[in-house]
């Protein structure tokens, strides 16, 4: 379960968040990459499914301590009202440094959890 950013940041913070990162609707991944680039060493990068209206989506979202936030429903589409009761599926939660390895070996946001789990295999099979 996700909360309000207010209970995981600061009001300066949310400040800092609103005036630099600009989230944008269906750019999860690069919304959620751009708020742990912002607190590298404060916020994960979580990726995993959705639940929106019965359907599983890839979804990208953040960890704050041991609180989830989802920038994407709550700034880039105005949902604040609908993340408590929205459900997720975490594939998995990685720091700033790796999403950052992964960004540079793929050239996009996103798909972190299948590029580690392909790297993996890979070193697996040899």
């Amino acid at each position: 379960m996700c909360i309000p950013l207010a209970e995981a940041f600061t009001s300066e913070e949310l400040k800092d968040i609103k005036k630099y990162l600009h989230p944008q609707p269906k750019e999860c991944y690069r919304n959620a990459t751009k708020l742990c680039e912002l607190f590298p060493d404060k916020v994960l990068y979580c990726e995993g499914l959705m639940d929106c209206f019965g359907f599983g989506i890839d979804h990208a979202w953040n960890k704050v301590g041991d609180k989830y936030v989802d920038i994407t429903m709550e700034i880039a589409l105005d949902r604040l009202d609908e993340i408590k009761d929205t459900s997720y599926l975490l594939y998995g939660e990685w720091d700033f440094w790796t999403i950052n390895r992964v960004m540079a070996k793929t050239g996009c946001f996103g798909d972190v959890y299948r590029t580690l789990f392909v790297e993996k295999h890979k070193k697996e099979a040899k």
